[in-house]
């Protein structure tokens, strides 16, 4: 499995925390 794929998800999770964090 590709790296990027992994570090892509942790993107994507700290993302969606900070967005509901706002919220």
């Amino acid at each position: 499995m590709p790296t990027w794929n992994r570090a892509n998800s942790a993107v994507l999770e700290r993302s969606f925390q900070e967005l509901s964090n706002h919220i």
